[in-house]
């Protein structure tokens, strides 16, 4: 009798959130492709500890789960341009999770190459903005690497089909209440989509907003800040100095609790389709909005002039 051993698993590392998306993701690639799954996850700010994150991971059938704080290098290398940039939206909604996209895919793409794992698989959809994001920066960066999209499956294609996925398969993860939206967050913003908000007509859920008080419930006294740039790099809130990540995170609790940065607006995808999308980003919209106005008071006009237009392309 000859006995073999059994081929190894393919490796794959997942852009891992924690949401219902791709923890049915990480058991659609184990169970339906007979992959060994990695997922990494960034922490940019949001509130889910790195301890829940890994545990919902090892729950649905991690092999392994990489975590890593990544706010300094999102604030630096991602933010600070922004900000130059006074990156906003025509409605006046500020950039802000679609900043951290080529971060963390270029990280994914690190333990990829650390577990030589051939394999990169991320959530996003075959509506999604972020599918467009994560490959084209996995075939800048590393062409050579194969990309899996479970969300783009026919299996996985609805969110009503992702929840009957996870009942069918008996996995501990919610697919009721927030957990039928998308969401994403870090230190200069949080977004919410989904079908639930398709329906025009109705209000936003006043518990989608995560960072910020209503405008109702705000102070009724204003309150002023001051914050210091240098170089256009703002440096200190209130005269006192702290490195970038602690300036904007001081900032963001500032205006949230006056209400500041909530958008509810309908946004044109990059493949063409519309969807209405809620988001929040005091932190951006505050230090945006100051460093705009320091530019007005100090530069030409004729290269505002200039500027502004450049700005709408980035």
């Amino acid at each position: 009798m000859c006995i073999r051993d059994s081929p190894p698993l393919e490796k794959v590392v997942l852009a891992y959130s924690g949401g219902l998306d791709t923890s049915v993701c990480i058991h659609w690639l184990r169970n339906k492709k007979g992959m060994q799954v990695y997922t990494f996850s960034a922490d940019l700010g949001q509130l889910e500890s790195a301890e829940e994150l890994a545990r919902r991971a090892f729950d649905v059938g991690a092999h392994s789960v990489f975590i890593k704080d990544l706010r300094a290098r999102l604030a630096e290398e991602f933010i600070l341009p922004a900000i130059y940039a006074n990156a906003a939206v025509r409605d006046g909604r500020c950039l802000s999770v679609a900043l951290s996209r080529p971060l963390i895919t270029e990280e994914l793409i690190m333990v990829a190459q650390e577990e030589n794992a051939r394999y990169l698989a991320h959530g996003g959809s075959a509506k999604s903005n972020d599918q467009i994001r994560f490959q084209l920066t996995v075939a800048a960066l590393a062409p050579e690497m194969d990309i899996l999209a479970p969300m783009r499956e026919p299996e996985l294609a609805s969110s009503g089909a992702v929840a009957a996925y996870a009942g069918r398969h008996g996995l501990a993860i919610p697919t009721e209440g927030r957990s039928i939206y998308g969401e994403d967050e870090n230190i200069w913003g949080h977004v919410v989509s989904g079908t639930a908000l398709e329906r025009l007509a109705a209000p936003a859920a006043e518990d989608l907003f995560r960072m910020t008080v209503s405008p109702k419930d705000a102070p009724d006294e204003p309150e002023d800040v001051r914050i210091t740039f240098d170089g256009g790099r703002p440096v200190a809130l209130d005269g006192e100095e702290e490195d970038l990540v602690a300036v904007i995170e001081r900032i963001g609790e500032r205006a949230a609790r006056h209400g500041v940065g909530r958008f509810d607006s309908l946004q044109t995808k990059i493949i063409g389709i519309k969807t209405r999308m809620v988001s929040e980003a005091p932190a951006a919209t505050a230090v945006t909005i100051a460093h705009r106005a320091l530019e007005g008071a100090v530069l030409p006009h004729n290269l505002l002039q200039v500027k502004h237009p450049l700005e709408d392309s980035y």
